[in-house]
C-alpha cells in the first residue's frame, strides 16, 4: 500500500511518516516544493518528489497533489497553507484521510471564526476580537484578567502571538507584524496560566474512532520568543484529562456536527485548572510519534480506515498510555521515556 505525505522536510510530515513506518508493508511517497525538505524527507521515505508550493501557486499544488496521490491509497496534507490551497482553489483530491471536512475548513483556518462558531459552548476564553490597534484599549479593559494573548486570528506555530499588559506594547506588537505582512484581525483573550495540552482524535463520519491526549511541557528557543511559543516542541508528554477531552469534542462537534478525518485541538488551563480552547487545527498539531509510542498510531489508523482495514494494533486495548515522555535535540532522534512518577 503506497500513501503520500506532503511537506515532508517538515515536523508534522515527519512525525506522519515515522507513525506510517510502523507498518512495514506501507510504502511511503513524500511531497516538498523545497530542496532542503526533499533531502529530509528522502531520510525517511521510500520516494521524494517535488511539488509546487501550496500558498504562490494554489492551482499547480493541487494538480501535483492529484498526481501524485492517484497511485496512493491515502494521502496526508500537514501544513496550514497546503489547507489554504484546498480552499482557495475549492478542489480536494479524494485520497486526503487526516483534513476535516471541506465546508469547515475556512471556519478552523481562522481562529476567530472558530471561536465564534462555537462561542455557545463556554468553552474558550474570554475573547475580543480586534480590527486594528484603535480598538485594544476598550477590549484590554474588558477581559477578566490583566495580562492577555495577543495574536492574529490567522496563522500557526504561534507566529505573532505574545502576552501583554498595556496598550502600548500592543500597538507596537501588532505595528510590527503589520509591517511583515500580517493582515485581517486580532484576537485578544485573557492569559491562560495553566498546561498546555493538545487532544488528537479520528473519526469516521462522525464516530470517534481514537484519541490522544499530551502536554507540551518546554519548547526549543522559548527564552528568545517573545511569546514563549515556538511551534517546536522540545518536551512533551502523554496525559489523561477527562475535562480537556469532553471540552475538545464538544467544541469538534459544535463547529463540524458529523466530524470526519483528523481534528487536532490546542487547549491551555486557566487558572482554576479549567480547559480553555485555543484553536482547532485542520492538519497534524500533536506529537503524532509520541502517541504512536504510547499506543495511539493514529496516522495509521486513518490509513487502515481509508482502506476499509480493521484499526488493530495501530490503536492499543486500553489507548494511549499515560506518561510516556519525550526530549527532543535538534540533531538527533527523540529520546522516550516513562515520566518521573506524579508528573504525568
Amino acid at each position: 500500500m503506497r500513501v503520500l505525505v506532503t511537506s515532508v522536510g517538515g515536523s508534522p510530515a515527519l512525525d506522519t511518516v515515522r507513525c506510517l513506518r510502523e507498518d512495514p508493508s506501507i510504502v511511503i511517497v513524500g511531497a516538498d516544493a523545497s530542496a532542503p525538505g526533499r533531502h529530509l524527507g528522502g531520510a525517511v521515505c521510500d520516494e521524494v518528489h517535488e511539488i509546487p508550493r501550496a500558498d504562490r501557486e494554489p492551482e499547480a499544488y493541487i494538480d501535483a497533489l492529484e498526481r501524485l496521490s492517484a497511485g496512493c491509497a491515502a494521502a496526508f496534507v500537514t501544513l496550514d497553507v497546503e489547507v489554504e490551497a484546498l480552499t482557495r482553489t475549492g478542489r480536494r483530491p479524494e485520497k486526503i484521510v487526516n483534513v476535516p471536512p471541506q465546508e469547515v475548513l475556512p471556519v478552523l483556518l481562522d481562529k476567530a471564526k472558530t471561536e465564534a462558531a462555537a462561542r455557545d459552548t463556554g468553552l474558550f476564553p474570554a475573547t475580543e476580537l480586534v480590527a486594528d490597534a484603535d480598538g485594544l484599549s476598550g477590549a484590554l479593559a474588558r477581559l477578566p484578567t490583566k495580562r492577555a494573548w495577543l495574536r492574529p486570528s490567522q496563522g500557526a506555530s504561534g507566529a505573532g502571538a505574545i502576552a501583554i499588559e498595556s496598550v502600548d506594547e500592543g500597538r507596537a506588537w501588532m505595528a510590527f507584524w503589520t509591517r511583515r505582512g500580517v493582515k485581517g484581525s486580532w484576537m485578544l483573550q485573557e492569559f491562560l496560566p495553566g498546561r498546555n495540552l493538545n487532544w488528537t482524535a479520528i473519526f469516521d463520519r462522525g464516530e470517534l474512532v481514537a484519541t490522544a491526549q499530551m502536554e507540551r511541557v518546554e519548547y526549543f528557543l522559548a527564552s528568545v520568543a517573545p511569546g514563549g511559543v515556538t511551534g517546536q516542541v522540545r518536551r512533551a508528554r502523554t496525559v489523561d484529562v477527562p475535562a480537556s477531552a469532553a471540552a475538545a469534542e464538544t467544541v469538534v462537534r459544535a463547529v463540524c456536527p458529523v466530524p470526519h478525518g483528523m481534528f487536532s485541538v490546542d487547549l491551555r488551563e486557566d487558572e482554576r485548572g479549567r480547559p480553555r480552547l485555543n484553536e482547532i487545527n485542520p492538519r497534524p498539531a500533536g506529537r503524532g510519534w509520541l502517541m504512536a509510542k504510547a499506543g495511539a498510531n493514529l496516522a495509521l489508523a486513518l490509513v487502515r480506515l481509508r482502506a476499509g482495514q480493521p484499526v488493530g494494533d495501530a490503536v492499543a486495548p486500553g489507548g494511549c498510555r499515560v506518561g510516556l515522555e519525550f526530549v527532543r535535540q535538534m540533531d538527533m532522534e527523540p529520546v522516550f521515556y516513562d515520566a518521573p512518577t506524579g508528573d504525568a
